[in-house]
């Protein structure tokens, strides 16, 4: 935390654990804050890019909803809306499964390697600029995270 953010508090931390979780709320919304911007320029919102990168990372294949649903990191809204704003920008395929018809599978678009490719690119500009973490620093962070996940 930086000595602007340490000013607007009036009292100290409690304990070092209370201040690593603020810390880490806070730090969250400032990548979130640096993410959003990129995805702005491409009218999308963190969990449409959420989406595509499951499914970029699936591809070629095709994921059923249910799928891509557990690996959403914010399960906040509905993921059939999202899904077909993704479809009607073609970046996203829809198909109902022909084993079973209550089943619906997406799979990545061209255009939406496309997009994420590009999408990304721009997202490692700004990490590289923006976070002033080395790689051996960050693989460190890595680890406390995963600590505190247990």
């Amino acid at each position: 935390m930086n000595e602007e953010t340490e000013v607007l508090r009036v009292r100290p931390f409690e304990s070092e654990r209370q201040k690593a979780m603020f810390n880490l709320a806070y730090s969250y919304q400032m990548i979130l804050g640096l993410t959003m911007q990129v995805l702005k320029k491409y009218e999308l919102n963190d969990q449409h890019y959420n989406i595509l990168k499951i499914l970029q990372e699936a591809d070629p294949a095709q994921l059923l909803i249910g799928e891509v649903k557990k690996q959403l990191m914010d399960k906040r809204g509905d993921l059939s809306r999202l899904i077909d704003k993704l479809v009607r920008r073609n970046l996203v395929l829809r198909e109902t499964n022909v084993e079973n018809r209550r089943e619906v599978l997406v799979a990545i678009g061209r255009e939406g390697v496309t997009l994420i490719v590009d999408i990304d690119r721009q997202l490692r500009e700004e990490r590289d600029t923006k976070i002033g973490l080395s790689e051996p620093e960050a693989k460190q962070l890595n680890t406390l995270l995963d600590k505190l996940r247990g």
